[in-house]
């Protein structure tokens, strides 16, 4: 009897860009998780990206796979799970399925730490709950769009002299 082969796949890909806009995120890796990225124009965020300059592009965001091309187009990396890497989690909503483990996982992780630490020899398990410890939370979306705009708006602004 021949087993049917199952192709894995991952619930969204990284978005291909043809160029970048910036380096502003060069160096860095990003874990986007799934939720919903709308942005409010009635929200304080949008306050701030009025103010700030960037509303016009969190306003084009429907989906994590367009805040995975700001990234990209802005020179960061982009990974898909944030299993077993060191980036930076992005998420959409606090109330968000997915935002909402990776925060409880962080929080067990940084309880179990000193604990791990003190095992002579670790296993597996323990290697990934370190890991996991090493994230400080998770940045809201609209943060990652505040950043650029900041960093490209002081660029431009060391650019002309000012």
């Amino acid at each position: 009897k021949k087993r049917k082969r199952t192709k894995m796949s991952s619930s969204s890909k990284v978005p291909k860009v043809d160029h970048q806009v910036s380096r502003a995120l060069e160096g860095v890796a990003f874990t986007v998780l799934d939720g919903v990225y709308k942005f409010d124009p009635d929200s304080v965020d949008a306050q701030q990206a009025t103010s700030e300059g960037w509303a016009e592009e969190a306003l084009k965001v429907k989906c994590k796979e367009d805040v995975m091309r700001f990234v990209k187009l802005h020179g960061g990396k982009v990974y898909v799970t944030a299993d077993s890497n060191d980036s930076v989690i992005v998420g959409g909503r606090e109330q968000d399925p997915k935002v909402a483990m990776h925060m409880r996982a962080i929080e067990y992780a940084k309880q179990r730490l000193g604990e791990i630490r003190r095992k002579a020899k670790l296993t597996a398990k323990d290697e990934k709950i370190a890991q996991i410890a090493k994230h400080d939370g998770i940045l809201k979306w609209t943060f990652l769009y505040s950043v650029v705009s900041n960093f490209l708006a002081t660029a431009s602004d060391a650019k002309a002299g000012v």
